[in-house]
């Protein structure tokens, strides 16, 4: 199984949202988890460490969105707690880890609980319209 792993927080220094691979320190005095991020510059690439705000980790599902921009052949990555719609529809899912896999939870539901998706199978426009941890109010009302 070939997949990638990556993760996003928000830095403590700035707030600015970095992506990369978690590690988590734990000495005597200091206890913080942080994200090694890959930044290149022009040709060069160096890997630069931020700590991160804790209840801001989210993990990369592994599901992409094309971008629709011609000049870019580029991706949007789906994390966790990110909010998105699909088509033309106004309900909103949010990314959660549930049982063995990645689902959208929506902020409706019927008689049986909220409505689920399983990403892995999703086949419609995807639109993410924000991460829960930028928005908290993000599932209330519409679209």
């Amino acid at each position: 199984m070939k997949r990638e792993i990556l993760f996003k927080g928000k830095r403590v220094d700035n707030k600015e949202w970095v992506e990369g691979l978690f590690f988590k320190t734990s000495f005597s005095t200091v206890k913080s988890i942080g994200l090694i991020a890959c930044i290149q510059v022009i040709e060069d690439i160096s890997y630069k460490t931020f700590e991160i705000l804790p209840e801001t980790l989210c993990q990369f599902t592994g599901k992409t969105i094309p971008l629709k921009h011609p000049m870019f052949d580029d991706k949007l990555k789906l994390f966790e707690n990110d909010v998105f719609t699909l088509g033309n529809s106004k309900t909103k899912y949010k990314v959660v880890f549930e049982g063995y896999e990645w689902v959208g939870v929506s902020n409706e539901g019927d008689d049986w609980g909220a409505y689920k998706c399983r990403l892995s199978q999703i086949r419609e426009e995807i639109h993410i319209i924000g991460n829960l941890n930028d928005d908290p109010k993000l599932m209330n009302g519409s679209a």
